[in-house]
């Protein structure tokens, strides 16, 4: 302003201006270097009322620009026309927030130092409208964004913060606009984020790669961090810099994918137990059998007959270990029927009431409507007693147990979170004890192989693994709920089918092993097993013909001049399974065939045998099993 102008009324402090620029109809005021106000025109005041609250006489204009967020750019312009980094300024400002009320910011420093500043109303210029319509638009989009979007100034203050962030965080966005984005950082991070945020900036690019940071953290209203991903993009509006991230909540994905981790950890250990199985079943089975034929040669009153039981027994032991481990791995042959667990409960229940000790209470509840399942009775049952032992153990001083069995359903809530559960009705047994308890940290191991809580020497850990694979294999899900010193319920979900129980027969007499004198051929690549196999059925009369390979019992049977009543071969050999070898000899003649293998049910269906749709031993089995089988299948073909 010139000096030779006089203070109009009203502006008694105020520089000496021309009544020309006071009586103008375009606001104008004057600021000095810090930012106040020294000069306003009439028409400064009156537009107040029809746009921005701006300061007025003595006031701050750059610090009240700063407080309405849509006028910042205008404010930093401001700033660095002061501070001599720019000669103008022109900048469109949104009043108060309204998408209807628009001025534009137009600024020029002059050699003293202070900034000439002047708003021209555009609220009813041609373009405001589209520019209203399309901030609006904007807004909406923001608004709508699955993805929280944080945009910050480069102060680190956020000035945008859409629906899905404060859904994020649980912070509304009016406690959010205008703090640091520190609150929503974790603490162990905040001191290297301001520089992070001023290298990209400046180049595009840090030492973290922020365009797209990837996997980061970010902090909850209450204090929890949790997973997020996150990209950040950088704009420049009006010689203001902002920042934009938009960030994704992984939480939920990442414990779907350590429970996909841990399915296919479980998978592998499952791999390496059935491949264990057919070796050591073939030990256990020569094991087994071969104690049996010295116990009975001995007789019982032989001075080694209590040391023969007691290796009897560590063999069973064996067996036991064997069984668990392919159970655990889903891939134990099972004959699965549909029962009734509130009956296989309560068959159960005395006892269980034995087993449990005096000290704690068993208690029943069993629903009358309780639906049916498909599963295998002595599995189920086995599962069951795993469970009631485990609650038993985790009550040292007594305490109560609740054995209940009820229909479910389990909604896709239920079902989102655990990946290997479908939506559908389900029939559960529960164990619920009054117990210690389990931290979360056990609770996350507890179905792992060989992993148990208690002393050396007193458990497998594979009790709840063999359990799981029991469960799993029969379609279902277990639920484990626990608290340290509160107790803990374990809950067994399997699929409810609508048809009656399959029958229970009685329990068949034991007879003693028949004999007969038919011809069988044997293929088996174990000399261990081969030698005790043959052994045996000589012992019962039959004409053996041994071979230790397909091709060799192939050569064995075109030199045979007799008739081969029955194939007993394993299912998996080298050079020629067990099915191709039966194909072979069936298109020369006709015998009756029995599949026996230590390998899973998994492995055997691959080579083509179904154990349901053919005769099929599973080793170890004794003597005695086999030759029963042996003259059941000489005896179908015979009614033939």
């Amino acid at each position: 302003m010139s000096d030779g102008s006089k203070a109009m009324p009203g502006n008694q402090n105020a520089p000496s201006a021309s009544s020309l620029v006071y009586s103008m109809p375009t606001p104008c005021a004057q600021i000095n270097p810090s930012g106040r106000v020294e000069f306003v025109n009439a028409a400064w005041t009156s537009h107040q009322r029809r746009c921005v609250s701006l300061a007025g006489l003595g006031g701050n204009l750059i610090e009240s620009m700063q407080a309405t967020p849509s006028s910042t750019p205008a404010a930093a312009g401001l700033c660095e026309l002061l501070d001599g980094r720019r000669a103008d300024l022109t900048c469109d400002i949104c009043v108060n927030d309204e998408s209807d009320a628009w001025s534009r910011v137009m600024a020029t420093r002059d050699t003293s130092g202070n900034v000439l500043v002047m708003l021209i109303d555009i609220t009813d210029h041609p373009a405001a409208e589209s520019r209203a319509a399309s901030e609006l638009r904007l807004q909406r989009i923001v608004e709508s964004a699955m993805d929280g979007i944080i945009t910050i100034d480069q102060r680190g203050h956020v000035v945008m913060f859409n629906a899905a962030a404060e859904k994020m965080f649980g912070v509304p966005a009016a406690q959010a606009i205008g703090v640091s984005l520190d609150r929503f950082i974790p603490s162990r991070t905040r001191d290297q984020h301001p520089s992070f945020i001023k290298a990209f900036g400046a180049a595009g690019v840090t030492t973290r790669s922020m365009g797209h940071l990837g996997a980061v953290a970010g902090v909850r209203a209450d204090g929890t961090e949790f997973p997020i991903e996150a990209s950040i993009s950088h704009a420049q509006s009006d010689g203001q810099h902002y920042y934009t991230v938009i960030l994704r909540d992984i939480a939920e994905r990442k414990r779907l994918e350590a429970q996909l981790l841990q399915a296919q950890k479980m998978e592998g250990v499952g791999r390496l137990a059935g491949g264990i199985a057919h070796d050591f079943n073939n030990l256990i089975m020569a094991i087994f059998n071969y104690l049996a034929l010295a116990s009975r040669k001995l007789g019982v009153d032989h001075p080694v007959a209590p040391m023969l039981a007691q290796a009897n027994q560590a063999a069973q032991r064996a067996a036991d270990l064997t069984r668990q481990l392919l159970t655990f791995a889903r891939k134990q042959i099972v004959a699965p029927r549909v029962l009734s667990p509130r009956e296989v409960a309560a068959g159960l229940s005395p006892m269980l009431r034995r087993l449990i000790g005096e000290d704690v209470t068993l208690r029943t509840a069993f629903a009358d409507d309780t639906g049916m399942v498909r599963a295998d009775h002595a599995q189920l049952e086995q599962v069951l007693v795993n469970l009631v032992i485990n609650a038993r153990d985790a009550m040292p001083s007594g305490g109560t147990l609740t054995l209940e069995t009820h229909n479910t359903v389990l909604d896709e809530a239920f079902c989102r979170s655990r990946v290997e559960v479908t939506p559908g009705e389900y029939v559960v047994f529960a164990v619920t004890d009054t117990g210690v308890g389990m931290t979360p940290e056990v609770q996350r191991h507890i179905f792992e192989p060989f992993f148990t809580t208690k002393p050396a020497g007193k458990g497998t850990g594979l009790g709840l693994a063999m359990c799981q694979g029991i469960v799993k294999q029969a379609g279902g899900h277990i639920g484990v709920y626990s608290e340290v010193g509160r107790g803990t319920s374990v809950r067994v979900y399997l699929p409810r089918v609508y048809a009656n129980a399959s029958p229970t027969g009685a329990a068949p007499v034991p007879k003693p092993p028949p004999r007969g004198s038919e011809t069988i051929l044997i293929a088996e690549d174990s000399a261990l097993v081969r030698e005790l196999v043959a052994e045996e059925l000589r012992n019962a009369g039959y004409t053996v013909l041994s071979a230790e390979s397909g091709p060799e019992a192939l050569k064995i049977a075109a030199a045979h001049p007799g008739t081969i009543d029955v194939l007993l071969t394993d299912v998996v050999m080298p050079d020629m399974s067990g099915v191709q070898l039966a194909e072979k000899l069936a298109e020369s003649r006709s015998l009756a065939v029995i599949y026996m293998s230590g390998y899973t049910e998994e492995t055997i269906t691959h080579h083509g045998v179904d154990p349901e749709r053919v005769t099929f031993i599973a080793k170890p089995f004794m003597s005695d099993t086999l030759l029963h089988l042996v003259r059941r299948v000489i005896g179908a073909g015979a009614k033939k």
